[in-house]
């Protein structure tokens, strides 16, 4: 058993708003063109067993392997096709296209084994765009017949597993397809996935063996945990961010000097000691710490005195009311919360905590129901390149709305456009600092830390890694 922090929304690929409880369940059942491997930083083979771009960067050719899907029916190149093409569209993919799929233009299948993709300019990010979980391929005819929401709950894919049953609000129970095209995989004949929103719970149940494995380990249990004869803890590097992110349309949220204010005041070396054993990196990005990354871009300074000059600058001088929405239950962001509400009440901030179990939170931050929030217990990148975080994060567009945080500085967009269209590696090199400093600058939101993953694992498991996506390989993982 598998016990995680958060459940899925829906198992429809194209419905999700980027809720990790969705897209790491569903990674489990459906396959993408290409797709990430423990220990590489570049998208492998998937259904896509080679493929190759044209020198202007537009046409990506992928020769496909023969697969087949959970039902037994043959993953077709139509079907493939059939999910691209949704996955680019912004009518059918609101939240995604139009930042991962913006450049996508037509696409083809000129044989049974070839699908070929024309983009109308050059996205360096697009290979790795199809590695998320929403490019993932699923049988055309079914989806048509069950309609979006009905696929939602009954899908079907190629990938390692299928979906037995979902109690919604429980578990999610997987079961091994028989026709997974990875000869022995996967080992596993089921996973049941328990939701566990509670962060004692979870160590209790891994501690005491009724679960083999559980995500989001408390920091401050670390230590304790991993001294318990039979389990440990594994300590994973992933582009995952922590931050207070701020809806920049609310008034006193509009203005620069607030947002600035609101990160000089929050001591976020303090906060890695107390919150997280000193065991994160203290963020200097708008970002997660994907390729591009530069270490010379400094982060806000505690600086309660320049804060104050800030916010004295401002158009609230006298300070504002506050509502910090939070995962309930998750121990380290109702410390971050509560260490924030402190810190920011000398400048007149009066921060009102709002625990919400994670699902509805989420639904209401993506609704834009919120003044501040951490809108997940983990918010991460699905690809290892800065791409799909800024065009998400920093470019706004319709259905995402930069993260769902309203912030636009069309000098930053620009910058990120120009950083997503060139083709050389030292262009690219170039950009994304300037892009990181810029929006550092902004300060859109309140960053705090570059996390890493803690999962405790029983010593009956066998070959369980994290992904730098964050997410898992439970193909390979067996147990005894």
């Amino acid at each position: 058993m598998f016990a995680r922090a958060y459940e899925p929304i829906t198992f429809n690929p194209l419905k999700t708003q980027g809720d990790n409880g969705s897209l790491w369940d569903m990674i489990q059942i459906y396959d993408q063109l290409v797709e990430y491997q423990p220990g590489s930083l570049d998208v492998q083979p998937g259904l896509a067993s080679s493929w190759t771009i044209s020198p202007d960067g537009k046409t990506y050719t992928f020769h496909l392997r023969s697969a087949r899907f959970s039902t037994g029916a043959p993953v077709t190149a139509q079907d493939v096709k059939f999910s691209i093409d949704r996955f680019a569209s912004p009518t059918v993919d609101s939240a995604y296209a139009g930042f991962l799929a913006a450049a996508y233009k037509s696409s083809d299948t000129p044989n049974a084994d070839t699908f070929v993709i024309h983009l109308s300019r050059p996205d360096a990010g697009f290979l790795a765009a199809l590695a998320v979980p929403v490019a993932s391929i699923t049988p055309e005819a079914i989806v048509k017949k069950e309609g979006e929401n009905g696929f939602g709950s009954s899908p079907v894919g190629s990938g390692p597993f299928e979906l037995a049953q979902w109690a919604r609000g429980r578990f999610v129970k997987l079961v091994r397809n028989p026709y997974y095209w990875r000869t022995g995989r996967p080992y596993l004949d089921s996973v049941t996935i328990n939701y566990v929103p509670n962060d004692n719970t979870r160590v209790l149940q891994v501690q005491s063996g009724q679960a083999e494995v559980a995500e989001s380990i408390p920091y401050t249990q670390v230590a304790n945990l991993s001294s318990q004869p039979g389990v440990s803890v594994q300590s994973a590097p992933i582009v995952a961010y922590d931050a207070i992110w701020l809806n920049n349309s609310y008034p006193p949220l509009a203005d620069v000097n607030v947002r600035q204010a609101l990160n000089y005041a929050l001591d976020k070396p303090a906060i890695n000691k107390a919150v997280y054993a000193d065991k994160a990196a203290i963020s200097n990005s708008t970002l997660a710490q994907t390729k591009y990354w530069s270490g010379s871009v400094a982060p806000y300074s505690y600086d309660l005195a320049k804060a104050k000059q800030l916010i004295a600058a401002s158009k609230y001088p006298h300070g504002f009311n506050l509502s910090l929405k939070v995962p309930a239950g998750d121990s380290v962001y109702n410390s971050v919360a509560v260490i924030a509400k402190s810190e920011w009440a000398p400048l007149g901030v009066n921060v009102s905590i709002q625990p919400q179990e994670t699902n509805s939170l989420f639904t209401a931050y993506s609704a834009g129901n919120y003044q501040a929030a951490i809108p997940q217990p983990a918010t991460t990148s699905d690809v290892l390149v800065p791409d799909e975080l800024a065009l998400a994060w920093l470019v706004w567009s319709k259905g995402y709305q930069s993260y769902f945080t309203q912030y636009k500085d069309p000098a930053v967009a620009n910058m990120v456009l120009q950083a997503n269209e060139a083709t050389t590696n030292a262009a690219r090199a170039t950009l994304w600092p300037q892009i990181q400093q810029k929006s550092m600058a902004d300060a859109p939101w309140v960053p705090i830390v570059f996390p890493p993953s803690l999962t405790a694992v029983r010593s009956n498991v066998h070959n369980f890694s994290t992904l730098r996506s964050g997410w898992w390989d439970l193909a390979d993982t067996w147990v005894n």
